[in-house]
């Protein structure tokens, strides 16, 4: 499909969502590459695991158009074994913060709340919002190997807010703990992680510009 005109990045996941028709729905930025073999390790999965509602993985990152050159493996949680979460506060607090990148995330269609993710869309994050509603509905997987292979780009083409998106995240990530049993440890919890996860690009602004630092 093809948008008569531009609506933007995070409407334009939402009607990717609205259109598709399958079982599933794989999220990836158009930038970005599927590795070799990466359907069948998920078919493989919810064959053994019907009931899992969310899929991700790490991200194979590589530079610019330098597809054959891989760099590193960038991990959300950082471990190497295949992980599985059960529905409600393991599964949220597993993922939600993997979902701040696009790529590589799977939903099972009859999870998706794409109304409830266009009250958040202003984050550029619309798929935060799908993944944490599926995720407090059923079980979450985290595979070991990489599905997607992530470009990294010279090229800028778009500005963040100062704080990184963070206050959006935030309200996202609000709007799902307020009501759960389990809310406020995994909001804590979550908080603390996206705070040590801003250090770097922080530094980074610092080198640039002490004023935006």
């Amino acid at each position: 499909f093809r948008n008569a005109q531009n609506v933007g990045g995070a409407e334009n996941v939402l009607l990717a969502c609205e259109r598709a028709r399958g079982d599933y729905v794989w999220l990836h930025a158009d930038d970005d590459l599927i590795c070799k073999g990466a359907l069948q390790r998920f078919l493989d999965l919810v064959i053994c695991h019907p009931g899992v509602g969310v899929v991700s993985s790490p991200l194979q990152a590589f530079q610019n158009n330098d597809a054959a050159h891989p760099l590193e493996k960038l991990r959300f949680p950082s471990s190497r074994q295949d992980l599985y979460w059960k529905a409600g506060a393991e599964a949220f607090s597993g993922l939600f913060l993997r979902t701040c990148s696009l790529s590589g995330l799977i939903i099972r269609r009859d999870l998706l709340d794409i109304e409830g993710a266009r009250a958040h869309a202003q984050s550029q994050y619309p798929q935060m919002y799908l993944v944490g509603h599926a995720a407090t509905l059923a079980d979450a997987a985290y595979l070991s190997t990489p599905l997607m292979r992530l470009r990294l780009e010279d090229v800028k083409r778009w500005n963040y807010t100062k704080d990184f998106m963070s206050t959006a995240i935030f309200t996202t990530l609000t709007h799902f703990t307020r009501s759960q049993s389990w809310g406020p440890a995994v909001r804590q919890y979550l908080v603390q992680k996206r705070i040590l996860a801003s250090y770097g690009p922080l530094y980074s602004s610092r080198d640039n510009s002490w004023r935006i630092f």
